[in-house]
């Protein structure tokens, strides 16, 4: 545990506490049901063909994996309420060196993921426009330079939407609850009676040949795996909701808001997923995206070949709302986690100032800079990158904090800040803490390198680089003030610090 210092944390404003559990919630699933689930689900087959019919289960699978680490943050929110929570809670157990170099790994995943949401922003649009009719319109906005101009537009949407404060954001995700739910009874409603055949001759159509069952449909382990890493990403509210711990009203809230979330999540998902491969055979999925026609096997695709054109329309409006919407929250928690660094002095003190709404500025800019680079990346370099090192930082916050609770509760009772000490008495975490672990431990193995993919671009290469930077970062910090390596335990988690 690192001994307390006499020196001082630079000054910083606080946040407002006046997030609900409502917008926790919404903030949890609008982190997670977007073009995750609408591009990535069916192009999983894409990557892992092996999976073959199991993409449902393996998407519901996903979600509970992720049950023993979603308890184990409700309990950690409960305790530990701070702005950019998963930092916090790793530096006040594991240390700030360790603490800080997992949240560096976690953020760059973030904007990763930020990039990979703006990416699909103008996958949908395309398809929308497509939908009323202007193929030149749907080929400009899906073209490289398409997608980082709609991407950055959105990214400018959304840094406005956080400057207006926090409070507007949780109004905003509480409208796009609503939308997703749209979204989701309008899948299920088109798939459920879609029929397989239609589809089937569409892919043949496209692919210039029929498409056929294997004689051997048995799937692979190792897919299944492959896939789990990648729809591992589809739950990344877990994670996100929690860098609003500063904003909640208590504990309880962020706790409250984040296991509903999670629920919901996996509800939804599952429906989708069992009433889209209803309407899709799985093995017409592999040959498109090998063809290069993953637009075709996206939600808003198949939607537009089984449902009239008004019904693909209309949906297409609301994906394309949907779609876009999952940048906020990302955005809210990069920033948050780099409102935390400079609270504990690794960014200069101007990143920990807010505006007269309460908005930490200087963090949400660095965030939209950042998600921009990414966005280029993924219109340049394929959009597997953010979602893969997403999934494997992600897990790597998870197996951090696991660690540091088994370290609270291996320590004598005299030796635990006082903010453990009802947290260490939760059996059910001798459970959940370990099976945490393991679960990110074995993740982390299968998602750090992916197949079919340059050096250069692979998870584990870009962890290495974001590692340098951190390095960079703490001894510019350590220079800045020589007191950095020691932090006080927080005095007072019942006010916004």
């Amino acid at each position: 545990m690192p001994e307390k210092t006499a020196s001082t944390l630079p000054t910083v404003s606080p946040l407002a506490r006046v997030v609900g559990t409502l917008a926790v919630a919404a903030a949890t699933l609008a982190a997670e049901y977007g073009s995750g689930v609408n591009l990535v689900l069916v192009n999983a087959l894409g990557a892992q063909p092996g999976v073959t019919y199991l993409v449902p289960v393996a998407l519901v699978a996903a979600g509970f994996l992720l049950g023993p680490a979603v308890w184990l943050f409700a309990r950690f929110a409960q305790a530990l309420p701070r702005a950019g929570s998963v930092y916090v809670w790793m530096t006040r157990t594991v240390g700030l060196r360790t603490g800080f170099a997992a949240s560096a790994l976690y953020v760059v995943g973030v904007v990763g993921s930020i990039g990979f949401q703006s990416y699909g922003f103008a996958v949908f649009l395309g398809s929308l426009l497509k939908a009323v009719g202007w193929t030149s319109g749907a080929d400009l906005a899906q073209s490289p330079g398409g997608h980082i101009v709609l991407g950055a537009g959105l990214l400018l949407v959304f840094t406005l939407l956080q400057l207006g404060g926090i409070r507007s954001f949780g109004r905003v995700m509480a409208v796009m609850l609503a939308m997703v739910l749209g979204v989701v009874v309008l899948t299920v409603a088109v798939c459920l009676a879609g029929d397989p055949h239609a589809f089937a001759a569409h892919a043949a159509t496209l692919l210039g040949h029929p498409v056929h069952r294997p004689a051997d449909d048995t799937p692979s382990l190792s897919a299944f795996l492959g896939v789990l890493v990648l729809f591992i990403y589809s739950y990344g509210g877990v994670s996100a909701a929690p860098s609003l711990g500063g904003e909640t009203r208590d504990g309880g809230t962020l706790a409250r808001g984040l296991v509903r979330g999670w629920a919901v999540a996996i509800v939804l998902y599952g429906v989708v997923a069992t009433s889209v491969f209803h309407a899709v055979p799985w093995y017409a999925v592999h040959p498109l995206a090998e063809a290069g026609h993953q637009d075709a096997a996206s939600i808003p695709g198949i939607i537009a070949v089984l449902a009239p054109r008004a019904v693909t329309v209309v949906f297409d409006l609301f994906v394309v709302v949907v779609a876009g919407k999952t940048v906020a929250p990302l955005m809210v928690d990069c920033s948050r986690v780099m409102y935390a660094w400079s609270q504990d002095g690794l960014l200069p003190a101007a990143c920990a100032r807010t505006t007269r709404r309460q908005v930490p500025v200087v963090p949400v800019l660095v965030t939209a800079v950042l998600g921009l680079i990414f966005l280029v990346e993924e219109a340049t370099a394929g959009f597997q990158i953010g979602i893969a090192l997403r999934s494997v930082t992600f897990m790597l916050v998870i197996a951090v904090v696991g660690v540091g609770w088994l370290g609270l509760r291996l320590r004598p009772a005299a030796l635990r800040p006082q903010w453990a000490q009802a947290l260490v008495e939760r059996r059910e975490l001798l459970f959940a803490a370990p099976a945490a672990i393991v679960v990110s431990v074995i993740m982390i193995a299968k998602g750090f390198v992916q197949p079919d993919t340059p050096l250069l671009l692979q998870p584990a290469m870009q962890a290495l680089a974001t590692l340098v930077v951190a390095v960079v970062l703490w001894v510019t910090a350590k220079r800045r003030r020589a007191a950095i390596s020691l932090v006080p335990e927080p005095a007072d988690t019942s006010v916004a610090p």
